[in-house]
């Protein structure tokens, strides 16, 4: 694994306004915010220098975290387009999946020493999966519950639609009951 960047061991304030710097200037102007990091440095009494090239990685870094967000954003503008109200619920499996992803990719460009994170990023993202994990967890839960009342419901309505056919065709009580309890068993299981 790569040694960590320089970047990743300013305080963290001061690697907050680098990025937001970068962020204002466009992710240009290199020179300056090198220039401006080094005499933060200084000012702080830090004995290190930041090179032009660290603070252009970091800015590749957050121009390729800010693609995949847009990218997510589009996915989740298009499925709440094609799908409206009714399909929230296929929405929020989508996204979780997207979100499943980012998170796989991520750990990938950690383990292959390609983006630093610090134990405190680890332990956000650990928690992060968890929450995902709980909710399409709670999310298959609420579905199959959703889906058993339907069919409960189906079954429910087939049963007595069968038992007014039946009553005027002249059933007996015993025979309605009997035909019901079949439908309701095959239907709801």
């Amino acid at each position: 694994m790569a040694p960590p960047s320089k970047i990743s061991r300013l305080p963290q304030e001061l690697r907050d306004e680098l990025n937001r710097r970068i962020l204002a200037n466009g992710f240009a102007d290199y020179d300056g915010l090198e220039a401006w990091l080094n005499a933060e440095l200084e000012a702080r009494g830090l004995e290190m220098t930041i090179s032009r090239s660290a603070i252009h990685r970091e800015g590749k870094k957050l121009e390729k975290l800010g693609e995949r967000v847009r990218a997510m954003k589009m996915l989740q503008e298009g499925w709440q387009r094609q799908m409206g109200a009714k399909g929230l619920g296929e929405l929020g499996r989508v996204l979780n999946a997207q979100l499943q992803g980012l998170a796989f990719a991520l750990t990938q460009d950690v383990v292959d020493g390609k983006v630093e994170v610090d134990a405190e990023f680890l332990k956000d993202m650990s928690a992060t999966i968890m929450r995902l994990e709980r909710a399409a967890s709670l999310n298959e839960e609420r579905e199959r519950t959703i889906r058993g009342e339907e069919r409960r419901l189906a079954a429910e309505q087939a049963g007595e639609a069968v038992e007014a056919e039946a009553k005027r065709a002249g059933l007996s009580a015993e025979g309605i009951a009997a035909m019901r309890a079949a439908i309701m068993q095959e239907l709801t299981g």
